[in-house]
C-alpha cells in the first residue's frame, strides 16, 4: 500500500467528516453491521501476523494481563451466570462483601470468591468463599447428605 500525500489525507478526512452521520446510520442497520464485520475480518486476515504479534506483546505487559483477566471474567460471568460485573458487585455488596454462607470476609483461596448457583435451574444463590463452595459442591447440593455429615461430625467431635 502506497503512502498518501497530504492532499489525499485532507480529502479523505473531509470526505469522512461530510459523511460521518450517514456512516453511523448505515452501521446501525443489519446490512451495515454485516458489511463492517466483513471489512473487519478482511483487515484481520490481511494483517493477521502483525495483529497477533501486537496482541501477544500487549498480553505480556502487566496492564495487558489485567485487561485480559477482566475481559475473561466478564465473558464467563455473562455466559455461565447471566450476570454483569456490576450485578455481581451489587450482589456481593448486599452480602456486605462476605460469604453468604459463613459470613467470612476472606475468600479462602487465591482463586477468590465463587458464584454459587443451582445447577438445575441456573439461578444464582449468592457468592461463597472457597470452603463453603467446596462443601456445597462435594455434597452435590444434597441437604440430606449435609445433615448426615453434620451428625457424623457432632458424634465424633465430642
Amino acid at each position: 500500500m502506497s503512502k498518501q500525500t497530504p492532499a489525499q489525507k485532507r480529502a479523505q478526512h473531509n470526505y469522512y467528516q461530510n459523511h460521518k452521520e450517514q456512516k453511523v446510520l448505515y452501521a446501525k442497520t443489519p446490512k451495515g453491521r454485516a458489511a463492517a464485520k466483513r471489512a473487519q475480518r478482511k483487515h484481520y486476515l490481511t494483517h493477521k501476523e502483525q495483529i497477533n504479534k501486537w496482541h501477544n506483546a500487549y498480553r505480556k505487559t502487566e496492564r495487558g494481563r489485567a485487561v485480559s483477566k477482566k475481559a475473561s471474567m466478564k465473558h464467563r460471568l455473562k455466559k455461565v451466570y447471566g450476570l454483569t460485573l456490576a450485578q455481581r458487585d451489587e450482589l456481593f455488596a448486599l452480602q456486605r462483601n462476605r460469604c453468604k454462607c459463613c459470613s467470612s470476609p476472606m475468600p479462602g483461596s487465591v482463586v477468590g470468591w465463587h458464584i454459587d448457583h443451582d445447577h438445575k435451574t441456573g439461578i444464582v444463590r449468592g457468592i461463597l468463599c472457597h470452603h463453603c463452595n467446596a462443601i456445597a459442591g462435594m455434597a452435590d447440593d444434597n441437604v440430606e447428605h449435609l445433615r448426615c455429615v453434620i451428625a457424623y461430625l457432632e458424634a465424633h467431635n465430642g
